[in-house]
């Protein structure tokens, strides 16, 4: 909602209208509330639908046997169990501080400085289909670096985008990553995983989809220049398809020569 105004803010400026900022907020923001909130909000709650209704959810009886004396008193029983239940899981987030040999901090995810080794076993040949010396059975949560590392890239140049030429698509994708991967820059002392990064891996997508575009060039752009982008961004993507087939099996446990597993661990922390 909020980014729909700002969007608004910007048109009215494009257009010369009079009092941008006043249009938009007052005009426009609470078309904006009315339309968006509410969806989002009954959403949430269908969401939640199995655990209102039902009997044996956890904290599902909280308000009955807590009452309240205040405003709270005028909200159903449910509905304030339903509150204490997030309080219940913010708080217990706040607190996982335990130390973890694959706990990595949110400002390392995007660049894949610290994936999670779920698995791993070292086979002796004859063993499991082993028919090498030695064999590595492994699962490592790791993004296919070429569409990671591209996408940091991307996004840099949303953000030009965005803040020099006013490209309203750049903006949508930045606010993807804000919502999704800066709040977590801020839990400095709760133990995290990288692979909580799956939330962001969308608009990583999206800013390399949006940097292929741009590298391919707008349609009035003559043909040798669309060919040129074309055969760059087509390069790009083979790479990466190939790359992806390279680490696939390291995703999926599967037993590989020592040697390929090595070869696989491209950074030291990866291990």
């Amino acid at each position: 909602g909020i980014l729909t105004v700002v969007w608004e803010i910007g048109s009215r400026k494009a257009a010369g209208a009079p009092s941008p900022w006043a249009g938009a907020f007052l005009r426009d923001g609470p078309v904006a509330f009315v339309t968006m909130v509410p969806v989002a909000i009954g959403i949430y709650i269908a969401s939640w639908w199995g655990w209102i209704v039902g009997d044996n959810g956890h904290s599902r009886h909280w308000a009955e046997s807590n009452p309240s004396s205040g405003i709270g008193a005028l909200l159903p029983d449910s509905v304030r169990s339903l509150w204490h239940y997030h309080a219940e899981i913010l708080g217990s987030h706040q607190n996982i501080t335990d130390d973890h040999p694959y706990e990595s901090h949110a400002s390392g995810w995007l660049l894949l400085l610290r994936p999670v080794l779920f698995d791993y076993e070292s086979i002796e040949r004859g063993e499991q289909g082993c028919e090498v010396s030695e064999c590595s059975q492994a699962m490592l949560a790791l993004g296919t670096p070429l569409l990671w590392w591209g996408g940091c890239v991307a996004l840099l140049v949303c953000l030009w985008m965005w803040l020099v030429k006013r490209d309203w698509r750049a903006g949508a994708i930045l606010a993807g990553i804000l919502a999704t991967w800066v709040p977590w820059l801020f839990f400095t002392e709760r133990t995290t995983f990288a692979f909580y990064a799956a939330a962001i891996a969308p608009f990583i997508m999206f800013a390399v989809a949006y940097g292929l575009g741009l590298i391919i060039g707008p349609r009035d752009s003559s043909s040798a220049r669309r060919m040129v982008g074309a055969a760059l961004a087509g390069a790009y993507v083979l790479c990466t398809l190939a790359l992806a087939a390279w680490f696939y099996p390291i995703h999926v446990d599967e037993v590989i020569p020592r040697d390929a597993w090595e070869a696989s661990m491209g950074l030291h922390r990866w291990i």
